[in-house]
C-alpha cells in the first residue's frame, strides 16, 4: 500500500520537474542548433614575392590543421541531399588552404569514408562546394567514390574543377604555369624493365601492356588507359583564365634562368596541354620522353603531355563509374594543373639531384596561387550564370565575370567528345580503339 505521505509529496513535486526537465532539453537543443560558425575567411589569392620550403608531401598533422581552417556550421541530417552547382577537388591540405580562402566555405557536411584528415565537404552559400582527396591513387578514387555516392549531396547537374600542382615539362610551360589538359594518360599502366636491363636500340625500359617494343601501339585492356576531357568545357576554361594576373616568386623566377630556352626561362601564362598520372613520381628527360611518347600511343597526335600528377585518372575512374550509376555527369569535369616544378634538369644538373632537390625551384607558392587564379573565373561563371550552365557548356561566348581574376574570354566551340566510353575516343581521324571497360 502506497503511504498517503509520500504520495503527496509526488504530486507536489512533479509540476515543478517537469518544467525544469522541459527546460533543460530545449537548452540542449539550442545548444547543439547554435552550432558555433566560422567566421569568413579572407577572400584572397595574393602570392608572396619569394617561394617558402614547403613539401608537397605535408604531414598529416599539417593537414589536419589546414582542414581545421575551413571548418563551418556542420549540416543537419534531416535538410536533405546538399545542390552542387561546382564541386572543386584538391588533393591534399595547402591545395585545400588556398581554395578555402577564395571560396570562404561556410558550411561543412561530415561524410564517413573520406580521407581521415579531411572529412568534411565544405560549401558556401553559392553552392560551391570543396574536396580533399588525399594524395595518390588510392586516396584519390576511394574518396571521390565515397562522395559520389554520398546521400548528403545532389550532383545530378554539378561541375568538377580538379584543381591541383605538378611537375612541368620546361619545353611546354615554366614555373606557375597553370594548364589545362584536354587527355589525361595513365602513366602507370605500362611493363617495366630496369634501365640498365632494356636490349640495345631501345631508349626506355616502358613499354606498353603485351607489347614486343616501346614504339608498339598499346591494347587498351583496362578501360582507363587515357580520358579525353569535354572540348567545349576545357576552351571555356581556357579561354576565361587567359586573361588573369599570375603570380610568381624571386626564386622562380632565379631557377628559371638556369634554362637557356622559352618557355622554361619565362614568366608563367595559361596554356593548354595534357597531363600523365602515376603513383611513381619520375623525373628526368628519358621519363620526360617516354610519357609524350605514351601520350600519342594512346590518345593520338593530338595528345601533348606537359605536367605529371599522382591523381587524376584515379578521380576520373571514379566519376566514370559514378556517372554509370546516374550519380553524376562525367563529362561535366574539367583540370587544372599548374606547374611546380620541372620534370626535366638544365644543362649540368644531373637527375638525382634535380629530384631530390625539386623543392628548391621556387615554383610551389605561385603554382598554388594560380590554381586558384585560373581556375576561380570558370567557378565564378558558373555561380553567375547558372540557368545557362546547369543545362550544359553555354554555347554562346561570354565575358568573364566581373572580379579580382578578370579574364577576357573567348569561345572555341568543338564538338563533345567523351573517350571512355562505348565510343571510340582517338582523335578524328585515328583508329586506335577505344577504352571503355
Amino acid at each position: 500500500m502506497i503511504d498517503p505521505r509520500l504520495l503527496a509529496a509526488t504530486l507536489l513535486i512533479l509540476p515543478l520537474s517537469l518544467p525544469a526537465q522541459a527546460d533543460t532539453q530545449e537548452a540542449g537543443q539550442d545548444k547543439n542548433a547554435g552550432a558555433a560558425q566560422k567566421t569568413a575567411a579572407p577572400v584572397t589569392d595574393g602570392a608572396t614575392s619569394t617561394d617558402v620550403s614547403s613539401d608537397e608531401t605535408t604531414s598529416t598533422s599539417a593537414d589536419k590543421r589546414a582542414d581545421d581552417k575551413v571548418a563551418g556550421e556542420t549540416k543537419a541530417a534531416d535538410e536533405g541531399p546538399r545542390h552542387v552547382r561546382a564541386m572543386v577537388i584538391t588533393t591534399f591540405g595547402p591545395e585545400r588552404k588556398v581554395w578555402a580562402e577564395k571560396l570562404a566555405p561556410m558550411q561543412d557536411i561530415t561524410v564517413p569514408g573520406l580521407h581521415g584528415s579531411f572529412g568534411n565537404v565544405s560549401c558556401n552559400d553559392d553552392d560551391v562546394c570543396l574536396m580533399t582527396t588525399g594524395k595518390g591513387y588510392a586516396n584519390a578514387a576511394t574518396s571521390i567514390s565515397t562522395l559520389a555516392f554520398s546521400p548528403e549531396f545532389d550532383l545530378s547537374d554539378s561541375w568538377f574543377l580538379v584543381s591541383g600542382v605538378a611537375s612541368i615539362d620546361p619545353h611546354q610551360g615554366t614555373l606557375g604555369t597553370p594548364t589545362w589538359p584536354r587527355y589525361l594518360v595513365d602513366f602507370g599502366i605500362q611493363w617495366e624493365l630496369d634501365a640498365r636491363d632494356i636490349p640495345d636500340g631501345w631508349t626506355t625500359g616502358y613499354l606498353s601492356i603485351n607489347t614486343h617494343t616501346p614504339t608498339q601501339d598499346p591494347h587498351q585492356e583496362y578501360g582507363t588507359e587515357f580520358y579525353h576531357l569535354d572540348d567545349a568545357l576545357v576552351d571555356r576554361a581556357v579561354a576565361l583564365s587567359k586573361g588573369v594576373e599570375l603570380a610568381d616568386s624571386d626564386n622562380a623566377a632565379a631557377y628559371r634562368k638556369h634554362y637557356d630556352y622559352a618557355p622554361a626561362n619565362e614568366a608563367p601564362s595559361v596554356v593548354q596541354c595534357d597531363s600523365v598520372s602515376s603513383d611513381t613520381w619520375w623525373y628526368g628527360n628519358r621519363l620526360a620522353d617516354r610519357a609524350s611518347q605514351l601520350g600519342k600511343q594512346v590518345a593520338g597526335d593530338k595528345a601533348s603531355i606537359c605536367t605529371g600528377q599522382q591523381e587524376d585518372n584515379a578521380i576520373l575512374t571514379a566519376l566514370k563509374r559514378a556517372d554509370e550509376a546516374g550519380r553524376l555527369q562525367r563529362e561535366r569535369t574539367v583540370v587544372v594543373r599548374v606547374g611546380s616544378s620541372f620534370n626535366r634538369p638544365y644543362e649540368g644538373l644531373s637527375d638525382a639531384d634535380g629530384l631530390t632537390g625539386y623543392a628548391k625551384q621556387g615554383g610551389y607558392t605561385p603554382a598554388l596561387t594560380n590554381m586558384v587564379r585560373a581556375g576561380y573565373p570558370l567557378i565564378e561563371s558558373i555561380v553567375t550564370d547558372w540557368d545557362d550552365w546547369k543545362e550544359g557548356v553555354p554555347k554562346k561566348a561570354e565575358q568573364a565575370p566581373s572580379s579580382s581574376d578578370k579574364a577576357a574570354s573567348s569561345e572555341q566551340d568543338a564538338p563533345s567528345e567523351d573517350g571512355i566510353s562505348q565510343k571510340s575516343d582517338a582523335p578524328a581521324g585515328d583508329d586506335k580503339g577505344d577504352a571503355s571497360n
